[in-house]
């Protein structure tokens, strides 16, 4: 028969010799964990969650358990209010104000909420707030640093990981600035998915003045096998964003639709 193991010196004892010393005297650990704090701590994230994810909960409901899991605070926690991101509300008001506030509560959590948002990036879909939340933490390298190697992470691209990929290099525009990122969307300008293609050059737009950046899209133009939705797309991005394509001008001559044509200052316009 096992021996007693009295209340009083569970409480004198740190919870992982108590769990080891019960595991010893052929006492249920799990039940004991059930009543520790670290149970308690998980039981708590969990009905928060379930009262957060339910979008048809009043929003009063749903701010009280950002709350909890704010003050809470772990990886879990963070990760479990993160999640928030990846629903909206049909009154648009009240989900950008719960989004903003969760954005909030990370930021105020500052170090802490760092595990969790990037946790939470590595395997989520909804990141873009979470990468401004990490961003706002800990900077434009080390959050551009996680996206790269998050990205790189990406084995394939099938169902879900496909999403993800996509929204990754979505949230790569932000850093386009740094020469690791425009690399990477240069790269990405030969995927397979045009999806991709057209996130890789509009990341690379916000570097438009860089006279390499037409130089690498505009190949794109020439391209043949490159589909309608993705030349147009390009072409309606210059327009907007008034590209010079002046040197490329020539070379785009009888490639481009009959509905678009480069005046001699070399900016493409719609006819």
């Amino acid at each position: 028969m096992p021996s007693f193991v009295s209340y009083e010196a569970v409480l004198v004892r740190s919870e992982a010799s108590c769990y080891r010393r019960a595991d010893a005297e052929g006492i249920d650990v799990d039940f004991m964990k059930f009543f520790s704090s670290e149970g308690k701590e998980q039981r708590s994230i969990e009905r928060a969650g379930k009262k957060l994810l339910n979008k048809y909960h009043q929003t009063a409901e749903r701010k009280r358990a950002i709350e909890i899991l704010a003050e809470i605070g772990t990886e879990e926690a963070v990760v479990m209010l993160l999640k928030r991101y990846q629903y909206r509300t049909e009154a648009t008001i009240v989900d950008e104000d719960e989004k903003e506030v969760v954005f909030q509560e990370c930021v105020e959590l500052g170090r802490r909420a760092v595990p969790g948002c990037k946790s939470y990036i590595a395997t989520e879909t909804g990141i873009y707030w979470p990468v401004k939340a990490l961003r706002q933490i800990v900077g434009d390298e080390e959050a551009t640093t996680h996206l790269l190697a998050v990205i790189d992470s990406i084995k394939d691209t099938f169902g879900v990981n496909r999403a993800r990929l996509e929204e990754l290099v979505d949230n790569l525009r932000a850093f386009a600035q740094d020469d690791r990122v425009y690399d990477r969307l240069i790269l990405f300008l030969e995927n397979d998915d045009e999806e991709i293609v057209i996130r890789a050059v509009d990341g690379l737009s916000t570097r438009r003045e860089d006279p390499s950046v037409p130089a690498e899209v505009v190949p794109l133009l020439l391209d043949e096998d490159r589909s309608p939705r993705v030349r147009t797309m390009i072409l309606e991005l210059m327009i907007e964003q008034q590209w010079n394509v002046k040197q490329h001008k020539k070379q785009l001559a009888g490639h481009l639709p009959d509905n678009y044509w480069i005046d001699d200052t070399g900016v493409v316009h719609r006819k």
